[in-house]
């Protein structure tokens, strides 16, 4: 069977800003201002990839995207302009994980919490907005997660962004889960298994799916990655599916 790679891609130089890591895969609830960060964008250490040993085929692709009645080429589209070719993993076996102090700041209000009263010592960890240089990338986003989870581990769970689609865990919801925890137990399960995880995300707004099916990539872009910059995104699309086709 054929494998695609999902192996981890040279660093970026560019930061992309919008909504979702999805229409909310990133934002929050709270976000005034829909923010998006893409792993793959941000040029930070990967520490290397084990993609080889949780590889999806192409008959995970075609299966899942015939379940939603979509092409298999605008699906891998979608794989190829959001994750930027990498893995769901690290060398060490962990999920590729962002963790991203703006969200943890909201996290905390939603649960009652001032995060005030926990930013000393952990700026680094917890502020109020978006900051890029606070991401240390690979191994070091989940010694920064783990901080975060003695804080509050709800909170901190649902403020990083999971596997190689870098699903933000506020959306557990969306993707089929009860609980963070399930989120991020099926998100360590496999590559195949986080990209069922994306697919219940897809399939959470009916709007999006549909324009997935109709190849509209200006409002599939408008949905997916927020209202900022959705018109580079859909370029991506554009071109990605084209290259697939």
């Amino acid at each position: 069977m054929k494998k695609f790679s999902f192996m981890l891609a040279a660093f970026c130089c560019f930061l992309g800003l919008s909504t979702v890591v999805s229409c909310s895969k990133d934002d929050g609830e709270e976000t005034s201002e829909l923010q998006r960060v893409l792993y793959s964008e941000l040029g930070l250490p990967d520490d290397g990839s084990n993609s080889s040993k949780y590889g999806i085929s192409d008959e995970d692709i075609e299966t899942r995207a015939k379940g939603m009645g979509v092409e298999a080429a605008a699906l891998k589209a979608v794989w190829k302009v959001d994750t930027g070719g990498h893995g769901g993993f690290l060398a060490n076996g962990d999920p590729m994980i962002l963790f991203q102090g703006h969200i943890f700041w909201q996290q905390l209000r939603t649960r009652g919490l001032n995060p005030q009263n926990y930013v000393k010592g952990n700026e680094d960890i917890l502020h109020q907005k978006l900051d890029k240089s606070k991401f240390v990338g690979g191994v070091g986003e989940w010694e920064r997660l783990e901080r975060a989870v003695a804080i509050h581990e709800d909170a901190a769970l649902s403020s990083a962004s999971w596997g190689m689609f870098q699903i933000m865990g506020f959306n557990y919801g969306k993707c089929g889960c009860k609980s963070v925890q399930e989120f991020v137990s099926k998100m360590k399960e496999s590559e195949v298994a986080q990209l069922d995880l994306f697919v219940a995300f897809l399939k959470s707004n009916s709007k999006m799916v549909e324009a997935l099916k109709n190849r509209s990539w200006v409002e599939f872009a408008r949905l997916y990655y927020g209202p900022t910059e959705y018109n580079i995104y859909a370029e991506k699309l554009s071109k990605a599916y084209a290259a697939l086709k």
